[in-house]
Order: C-alpha cells, then sequence, then structure tokens
C-alpha cells in the first residue's frame, strides 16, 4: 500500500491522463483485447509457406537461377515438401498463386470438391516438362488438365 501511495505522489493526475491518451493515439491494445491472433483467424492462401516469390517472375526463378531444371522436376518437388510440407504455395507468373498438395488424403479433397469441369491454373513446371516428353505423356497430367479434358481423364483414369 505505502508503494502506490509513493507512486501516485510522484506523478499527478494530469501524467496519467497524458499516458492514457497516448496509448489510445498509438492503438496500443493488450494481446488479449481483440481476438485476432493466428489461432483465432481464418487462414488465407497468403499464410501457405513456400519459396521466395519475386515480382512478376512468382517462384518461376527456382529452375533459371535455383538450382533446379524441368529435367529434374521431381528434386524440386521433393525438396518443397521437406522444406515446408504437405501443403505450398507457389506463385506463377504474375503472382498467380498455385498451391501444391503432397499427400494423398488431401489430393482426393481437392479432387472431389473442384466440381465437374474445373478450370484451375496448371503447374506450368509440370506442365511444361510433360509437354516436352510427348514420347512418354499422352496429355498434362490428371492436376493439370481443364475442364471437359479433366473429366475424361479421370473417367478414363478410374476405370482404368
Amino acid at each position: 500500500m505505502y508503494m502506490f501511495d509513493e507512486l501516485f505522489q510522484s506523478f499527478s493526475t494530469v501524467s496519467y491522463l497524458i499516458v492514457l491518451i497516448f496509448f489510445i493515439l498509438l492503438g496500443y491494445r493488450p494481446p488479449w483485447w481483440s481476438r485476432k491472433s493466428l489461432d483465432c483467424r481464418r487462414r488465407d492462401v497468403q499464410d501457405i509457406p513456400g519459396p521466395l516469390s519475386l515480382p512478376f517472375l512468382g517462384t518461376r526463378w527456382v529452375f533459371s537461377f535455383g538450382g533446379y531444371s524441368f529435367n529434374k522436376i521431381h528434386e524440386f518437388y521433393k525438396d518443397m515438401y521437406d522444406q515446408y510440407g504437405a501443403i505450398v504455395k507457389e506463385e506463377a507468373l504474375f503472382n498467380v498463386p498455385v498451391i501444391s498438395v503432397f499427400e494423398k488424403r488431401d489430393i482426393e479433397k481437392v479432387l472431389k470438391s473442384s466440381g465437374k469441369y474445373p478450370i484451375r491454373p496448371p503447374t506450368e513446371a509440370i506442365a511444361q516438362y510433360r509437354r516436352s516428353k510427348p514420347d512418354r505423356y499422352a496429355s498434362t497430367g490428371l492436376v493439370n488438365e481443364q475442364g471437359k479434358s479433366f473429366l475424361l481423364f479421370y473417367i478414363n483414369t478410374i476405370i482404368q
């Protein structure tokens, strides 16, 4: 009690008001004041981890300057999985986000919820690689097919 009396005597009421106004103007709120912590807010595409994205180039720079090549794209995706986890964000040209999903249960969720004729940005690196090897690949793959060609490819894959 003695300590509080001393404290109040050393500061005037005006100084307390000045400090209070200062905190109000700064917008200071204790962490418990608002519920916008990472645990409470909805996660967004920007929260998904991934390699550094450059303006306009996105993450495609890793194939030119990052030590990866289109011929060994599987090494790039293995490193992405090891470094960032089961869901990774890449960015295509002009910084269009492309989400890569590596685990079976997540892939099933994406394919089942994308509709009958999905239109989504292709993973450019994989599409380019598969197009460069027509002797091995007849298409760009289930994930990169769009619209009706996706449905036909999907049905043929299930039947086989």
